[in-house]
């Protein structure tokens, strides 16, 4: 009985199987091995030949032929002359710098922990070096590791830059564009940002998230990045070896309290007048949080917060019914101040919002187009909203694309 259905089994995962192999040949799938380029293969042959007959072993120059791309670092090379370094090896290398650990590399790589290590110890054989160290469960770059780190800014930089000088020769802005940003930006600036670009580019394809990861991996860093920048107290950003940033705009941060609340006739609001006050704060931002509390300190005394919530509504909620103040930025106001009364704040607390991306790719046109729609978004969408919570916006300064990375 068991042999009977178990045979029964098997038939039916053949035809199955045999089905779905119909139905993707049909969809124009090529099952085997693809076919061999005679172009291709001439071309291997020739790297080869002429490598032999500089002298380089077989493993040499099998390695120039396997379709990798190489770069040579003079610095660590022997007497003899540069040694060929494979850049996704380097890659990888660069990687750990940034994330720390081999289990994050192969996280962000696709890759297994395994095939990590095996390519990090062939780059130490490449180059003769001794470039990662055990530092208890984990690792960590040698000095020599850390000194090729550095020297390999500059070559994937290049690399970006070729991509984005292969684009302007196309003059064509085209292909993939991944967009991180954050909550208040993704409500305001960013729908109609995106609708620019759609509209004017449609062989551009935008995909975006809201993320509040400040060190993502660098191969999967997004082409964009939107930073908020606090100009009082400055936060940490990423060292600017590998990173170029734009300021797109800044704002001021503003009062915010019921229609019934005394300080609804004053023009301006001192943040000292605040000090009695019930305050209801979003903790989820933990930068902005840290920055109010840090305001209000200076100022002589801590805020009273009687609402610590996890989101801007639940915060603008509590303050249209009458049981706290907040101090927001403008931004987060935007299309939600209805039944509120929104005040300048009477302290120089900015901050200013960044537009990021890698070194290599600040030229690209994709990117240059992408900050020239969210310029002109913000200038849609947020500056006269921001024009009737008071006068003094007038201090918003929308940075110019024109000006440019070198």
């Amino acid at each position: 009985m068991l042999a009977t259905l178990a045979e029964y089994e098997r038939e039916l995962i053949v035809e199955r199987v045999n089905a779905g192999i119909a139905a993707a040949r049909k969809g124009g799938t090529r099952f085997g091995r693809p076919l061999s380029d005679p172009v291709v293969i001439a071309d291997k042959l020739r790297i080869v030949t002429e490598a032999r007959a500089k002298g380089r072993t077989a493993e040499e120059a099998a390695r120039l032929e396997d379709g990798a791309p190489s770069v040579t670092f003079p610095d660590a090379c022997p007497v003899g002359g540069p040694r060929v370094i494979n850049v996704q090896r380097l890659r990888l290398l660069r990687e750990l710098s940034f994330l720390g650990t081999i289990s994050a590399v192969a996280d962000s790589m696709g890759l297994t922990r395994p095939v990590v290590s095996q390519q990090l110890s062939q780059l130490e054989k490449d180059t003769g070096l001794v470039l990662v160290e055990r530092a208890g469960r984990t690792v960590r770059l040698t000095g020599a590791g850390i000194r090729l780190v550095e020297q390999s800014h500059e070559v994937f930089e290049s690399l970006e830059r070729i991509d984005a000088e292969i684009a302007v020769t196309k003059n064509s802005i085209s292909g993939d564009i991944r967009i991180s940003v954050f909550p208040s930006f993704s409500a305001t600036v960013l729908p109609t940002a995106m609708a620019l670009l759609r509209g004017s580019h449609s062989q551009l394809r935008s995909t975006w998230s809201n993320t509040s990861r400040l060190k993502p991996s660098l191969t999967s860093w997004p082409n964009v990045r939107m930073l908020r920048y606090w100009t009082t107290f400055p936060i940490r950003i990423p060292a600017t070896k590998q990173f170029f940033y734009q300021p797109l705009f800044a704002g001021d941060f503003y009062v915010v309290m019921s229609e019934q609340h005394p300080y609804r006739k004053l023009d301006t609001v001192p943040l000292a007048h605040l000090a009695s006050e019930d305050w209801a704060l979003n903790r989820s931002a933990r930068i902005y949080h840290t920055s109010i509390v840090d305001a209000c300190l200076g100022e002589g005394f801590r805020p009273n917060i009687t609402c610590d919530c996890k989101d801007t509504t639940t915060v603008l909620q509590m303050i249209r019914a009458g049981l706290a103040i907040s101090v927001l930025p403008g931004l987060a106001l935007i299309g939600r101040h209805t039944g509120l009364i929104v005040r300048p704040l009477d302290l120089a607390l900015r901050r200013e919002v960044l537009f990021a991306t890698l070194k290599g790719r600040a030229n690209h046109p994709a990117i240059l187009e992408c900050f020239r729609a969210m310029r002109s978004s913000y200038a849609r969408c947020v500056q006269p909203g921001l024009q009737g919570f008071a006068d003094s916006q007038s201090t918003e300064h929308p940075f110019d694309p024109d000006s440019t990375a070198n």
